[in-house]
C-alpha cells in the first residue's frame, strides 16, 4: 500500500436549507475533514461527505424524512505500530435512511427509523451491508 502520512488542503463544512413551502424542507450538506479510528490504533483518513435530506411535515405532530448520504474515506496513514496489518486505503459509505417522528406532547417525539448502510473498501474484510430499524423517544427542552 502507498500512504504518505501527510494531510494538506482545506477542512470545511457547508450546509444549505431550502423551504419551498411550509410543510416541505430540503437540507443539503457537504464536508471535508480529517478523522481517526481510535479503536484501530489511530488510522487517519480524509473524509469527504455529501448528504441530502428531504423533510415533510403534513401535520404539526407528524414529520417524515428521507436521507441519502455518501462518504469517501481516503486513508493517509496508520500509527507506525500497525503498518504490517492489511489496512484500507479507500472506503466509500452509502447511507439511505427513512424517519417518521410523531409528537406525543409538545417537547417529546416518538421516532421510528429504518437505515440501510453499504460500505465498500479495498480491504474486503471491512466491506459490508447493514440494515437497522430503531424506535426512540426524543425530548427537546
Amino acid at each position: 500500500t502507498t500512504t504518505n502520512y501527510n494531510f494538506s488542503g482545506g477542512i470545511w463544512n457547508a450546509q444549505l436549507a431550502w423551504q419551498p413551502r411550509d410543510p416541505f424542507q430540503v437540507l443539503l450538506s457537504g464536508s471535508r475533514e480529517v478523522h481517526a479510528y481510535i479503536d484501530a490504533q489511530s488510522q487517519y483518513f480524509v473524509s469527504q461527505a455529501l448528504r441530502a435530506v428531504g423533510r415533510w411535515a403534513p401535520t404539526g405532530k407528524l414529520t417524515c424524512e428521507v436521507e441519502y448520504s455518501r462518504e469517501d474515506q481516503h486513508f493517509i496513514g496508520p500509527a507506525p505500530t500497525v503498518i504490517s496489518l492489511t489496512l484500507p486505503e479507500h472506503n466509500v459509505i452509502y447511507t439511505k435512511q427513512f424517519n417518521v417522528a410523531w409528537s406525543i406532547v409538545r417537547p417529546v417525539q416518538l421516532v421510528l427509523s429504518y437505515r440501510f448502510l453499504n460500505r465498500t473498501s479495498n480491504a474486503q474484510v471491512l466491506a459490508f451491508d447493514d440494515s437497522f430499524v430503531s424506535a426512540s423517544l426524543r425530548a427537546r427542552f
